[in-house]
């Protein structure tokens, strides 16, 4: 990266405090800031598509072989970005329906573990520190068989479980007959099949009016994120803030330029012009500035 050592802690906190990068320690640790276990990933999932899909492949775009990065997409988009969204929005699930008292255990946080050899995707810790729930995801094309479930009861070993925990399992695509039987069978296992359905429905960006304001201003915090309409069309974007705003907000602008720049590319090389010589785009400024200052 060419930053020493020494000096990437500061660099990463700053990224934790403007908000575009999280660190992640495993959910059964007591002291998340004193864990020597903590891992740091990129916060918004656009920017994450954007670091694993563009910018090692920019070299692609630029001369126009954007179907060699489609393909690569394609290839690899649900295993490599899609199925961690998908982690995310289960635990998410599981944290709310724990809330509201939807299951038989509570849990005071839910999150993931993790050590040199294992993970689990779902984890949740009761108030005295104790595994009361486990579960995974999996964002596949086949069904999930029982298989994955004894693999999850085999990994809980090392972990502070209760007597009797609570597993839970998610599926894109269902369970096999043995998996239904066996939830049928034992009381602490859970089932649940999310589609693209269930995954898109809660997360659909909300868009409010001008007058819509007007009449009533607190609908801008109705949620975390908005988008201000007028006349129908889209003109700015509300979003609550972690960190200095003028950081995030400096950030923001050089991403606009970072896109406007893609765009611009991406433009010359659909019209042909990255084959222009020097003379060539010198006389195309010249006739633009003339037509500027005709006006």
């Amino acid at each position: 990266m060419g930053v020493a050592q020494h000096k990437l802690s500061y660099y990463l906190s700053r990224l934790v405090d403007i908000g575009l990068l999280e660190r992640e320690v495993p959910v059964t640790e007591r002291s998340s800031e004193k864990s020597k276990r903590g891992l740091y990933r990129i916060k918004d999932y656009f920017l994450d598509f954007w670091f694993k899909y563009i910018y090692p492949y920019r070299s692609y775009v630029e001369i126009g072989q954007t179907s060699f990065v489609i393909d690569v997409i394609k290839k690899t988009f649900k295993e490599k970005h899609v199925s961690f969204v998908y982690e995310d929005i289960c635990r998410e699930k599981v944290t709310r329906m724990s809330l509201k008292g939807e299951l038989p255990v509570l849990a005071s946080r839910v999150g993931k573990w993790w050590d040199g050899e294992d993970e689990i995707d779902i984890v949740g810790v009761d108030s005295e520190d104790r595994v009361v729930l486990l579960g995974e995801c999996k964002y596949t094309n086949s069904q999930v068989d029982v298989d994955l479930y004894y693999k999850l009861v085999e990994r809980s070993k090392k972990l502070n479980v209760v007597e009797r925990p609570l597993y839970v399992f998610f599926s894109l695509n269902g369970f096999t007959k043995e998996f239904i039987r066996k939830s049928r069978e034992e009381n602490n296992v859970l089932l649940f099949e999310c589609d693209d359905g269930d995954i898109n429905g809660g997360d659909n960006v909300r868009f409010v009016s001008i007058r819509d304001i007007r009449n009533n201003p607190a609908v801008l915090w109705k949620d975390s994120e908005a988008v201000i309409t007028v006349n129908g069309k889209p003109k700015a974007v509300v979003m609550r803030i972690d960190g200095d705003p003028k950081e995030i907000l400096d950030f923001i602008e050089k991403m606009r330029v970072q896109i406007a720049v893609e765009k611009l590319r991406m433009f010359s090389l659909e019209k042909g012009l990255n084959n222009l010589s020097d003379d060539e785009i010198e006389k195309i400024v010249r006739e633009e500035k003339r037509k500027y200052s005709s006006e």
